[in-house]
Parts: C-alpha cells; sequence; structure tokens
C-alpha cells in the first residue's frame, strides 16, 4: 500500500519499545536516538540556524507528547505508528508551506481520511469514525492552538515580499528614430515651427473673438427686456430659505394642476420665513 503511512516512521519494535518504557526522560532519549540515526535525521540539522538546539527540543516534546496521547487512548500498535506518521507529515508540510490554520487542518483531515476508509491500493481504515474524531478534537486543542507560535519557530521570517511580472506588454520600448535621409533640415524645422505657432494664435484669437460676442449678447438681453433684469437681479439675490419656499410653492402649484381632487388639505401656501 503506497500511499499507507503504516509503519512508515515507526516500526512494530520501535512502538514496542517505546511503550515498555515508563519515564518520560528515557521516552524523548529514545526519540532523540531514534530521530538521529534514521537517514536522513529528522531533527534539524542546518549548520547555518542558530536556534537549531531550540527547535529540536520542540520537535521532541511535539512528538513525545503525540506518543503519550496514543497510550492514553489504548492505541494498539497500527493506531500509535500511523498517528506518528501522520503529526509528522502534517507538521513537515505546513511548515515547509508556510500554511495558514484552515490550509493545515485540510492537510490533517486527508490524511486522516486516506487512513479511515479501506480502499486499497489508496488508503487503509487503520482509524474508525471515533479514533477520527479524537484525534481531530486532540490536535485542535494542542497543535492548532499553538499553531502560530510553530510557524513563528519553524519558518523563516519575511521582511518583504516582492512580486514582479516581466512580459512583452510589460517592457517599455524606446521609440526608433527615422533614418538621417528621412529628417528635415533646419530651414523646413522652422518654416513648421512658425506655421503652427501661427496656427495657435489663430485658435486664440477666434476663441477670445467668440467669447466677446457672447459677453455682448448677454448684456444686450438684460437691457432689451425690462422685465428680465430685474428678474435675474433678483433670482441672484435669494438665500438658501428663498429658494426652499420658492421650490415648495412650485410644487404645490405643480400638485393643484395634477391633482385637483387631493387638495381639501393643502389649500394653504407655506409662509415665507
Amino acid at each position: 500500500m503506497p500511499q499507507s503511512l503504516l509503519w512508515e516512521k515507526l516500526e512494530a519494535k520501535d512502538v514496542a519499545t517505546i511503550h515498555s518504557l515508563k519515564e518520560s526522560s528515557k521516552v524523548r532519549a529514545y526519540l532523540q536516538d531514534l530521530f538521529e540515526r534514521r537517514p536522513p535525521s529528522w531533527l534539524i540539522t542546518d549548520p547555518n540556524d542558530a536556534d537549531v538546539d531550540s527547535k529540536n527540543d520542540v520537535l521532541l516534546e511535539f512528538f513525545f507528547h503525540t506518543l503519550r496521547f496514543c497510550r492514553e487512548k489504548n492505541f494498539d500498535f497500527e493506531r500509535t505508528s500511523t498517528m506518528f506518521s501522520i503529526m509528522y507529515w502534517v507538521h513537515t508540510n505546513s511548515m515547509a508551506q508556510k500554511a495558514g490554520q484552515e490550509e493545515s487542518m485540510k492537510i490533517l483531515q486527508k490524511y486522516l481520511a486516506q487512513h479511515s476508509v479501506h480502499r486499497p491500493p489508496f488508503s487503509e481504515a487503520v482509524f474508525d469514525d471515533v479514533d477520527v474524531r479524537v484525534i481531530t478534537r486532540y490536535a485542535l486543542n494542542t497543535y492548532y492552538r499553538n499553531y502560530k507560535c510553530y510557524l513563528y519557530a519553524f519558518t523563516a521570517k519575511e521582511i518583504l515580499s516582492l512580486t514582479s511580472y516581466f512580459g512583452v506588454d510589460h517592457i517599455e520600448r524606446p521609440i526608433v528614430p527615422k533614418p538621417l535621409a528621412q529628417s528635415m533640415t533646419e530651414e523646413e524645422w522652422s518654416v513648421k515651427e512658425a506655421e503652427q505657432i501661427e496656427k495657435e494664435q489663430e485658435e486664440e484669437a477666434d476663441r477670445q473673438a467668440l467669447l466677446a460676442e457672447l459677453e455682448a449678447a448677454r448684456a444686450d438681453a438684460d437691457v432689451s427686456d425690462p422685465k428680465t433684469g430685474p428678474l435675474k437681479e433678483m433670482v441672484s439675490k435669494m438665500t438658501a430659505d428663498n429658494w426652499a419656499d420658492l421650490e415648495t410653492k412650485l410644487e404645490m402649484i405643480q400638485s393643484r394642476v395634477l391633482y385637483p381632487s387631493n387638495l381639501k388639505d393643502k389649500t394653504s401656501f407655506v409662509k415665507r420665513k
């Protein structure tokens, strides 16, 4: 069964030896010796890591409590070996991927499902439904309760995460100059520049003339129409309250014209403040 973790990390003789040890110190010593002599070592051996001893102590403590849980739940050798391997790979993969807590729990659920359904060669029913619930509760109350601490201890510290994308659309290409044979002479350039300046001056003159015509037409409208001038002056002096009163009156007039049957109680205008 290539996908089964049974006997992958702990063989039957290893589990039997651990079960025979009664003192916690002897169990830790046996685990450390077991981790170091298995090729490659299950402990961290990076010489450039200044915290290697502290990390290995955390790992030994983590696996010691995993084995103690198996003993408290009276797991047999098969379930103990499988539980040990599952927790080993959950921790290893989660730290390697810098997975969040939810992603790490999905990894755990995948391993538990793989070892709770008898479907060879893809899975093997080592645990039953009760075991799966007990293991999940144990992981939540121990490993995932301190998951951020494990991430802090076993993953590299990120100061900056920068992603750059390069492609054809993101490359700034220089403008290709024309050949000298197609370039203009200095005289041609001077003539073209003068024409451009003259065109801009003509456009500005047309714009000023149009503005003058509009101003003259507005002045003539104010003087020629005696009714419009005073009205515009009155509107320009109206305050916000005056505008509100005027809008209210207009709405009342509109309602009288459109809905004359609904105006029994709406016969008074709002007084101007």
